[in-house]
């Protein structure tokens, strides 16, 4: 039986202020990484069905994409977007190579990317686990380069086994100041989880 998601502005905006917390930590964590200052921008919170989620973060680019299940108390999946030559430049940031040296991923680039997924992620659900009194961690990262929409596709397809519909997407678009290195972390949330978060929230 599928289960359809509805949420209100209040808890729209609940779930977005503990969004932002979670994003402040891990832009904190990955400009120690990079050495560089780091702005970051919370897009909010969003119901989205399951065959529009790719629609609703841009063009269908090439990307490079570190995703982590999310496990334990919700179920879920976070997912780095980068585009191809932001992903090469945070690279050549995080191996300290001179901006450009990066061409094409090789083992150590991958190794560096996953990484990143690693502590950025870990860091935004250590935030939101002790907002939400959740016990929540983050999986060993996966990583792929391919078109946007074939990515976002294939969570779609891992969602829906889930019987959902519909999908909750926190997003955060953050830039690496002076570096043309950008990027979009979202968050994905089973409908169950959904339902679960809203009860916790309805008591904070």
């Amino acid at each position: 039986m599928y289960t359809d998601l509805t949420i209100s502005q209040q808890e729209a905006d609940k779930l977005t202020a503990i969004s932002e917390l979670g994003g402040e930590k891990a832009s904190e964590a990955l400009s120690i990484m990079t050495n560089q200052e780091l702005s970051v921008e919370i897009s909010g919170t969003d119901i989205a069905k399951l065959e529009e989620i790719s629609k609703s973060i841009g063009e269908n680019d090439l990307v490079t994409a570190v995703f982590l299940k999310i496990q334990g108390d919700l179920n879920g999946g976070i997912i780095l977007l980068f585009p191809e030559k932001s992903g090469l430049n945070m690279v050549d940031l995080l191996l300290k190579n001179q901006s450009g040296t990066t061409q094409k991923l090789d083992s150590m680039g991958i190794s560096a990317l996953k990484e990143t997924g690693n502590i950025l992620v870990g860091n935004y659900l250590t935030a939101m686990s002790n907002n939400l009194h959740l016990n929540v961690i983050g999986s060993v990262p996966d990583l792929a380069t391919d078109m946007k929409d074939s990515i976002m596709n294939s969570i779609a397809v891992e969602l829906s086994k889930n019987n959902a519909r519909e999908t909750m997407i926190f997003k955060m678009q953050f830039q690496v100041t002076d570096n043309s290195t950008s990027g979009q972390m979202l968050m994905f949330f089973d409908a169950a989880s959904a339902e679960k978060m809203k009860s916790v929230i309805s008591k904070i």
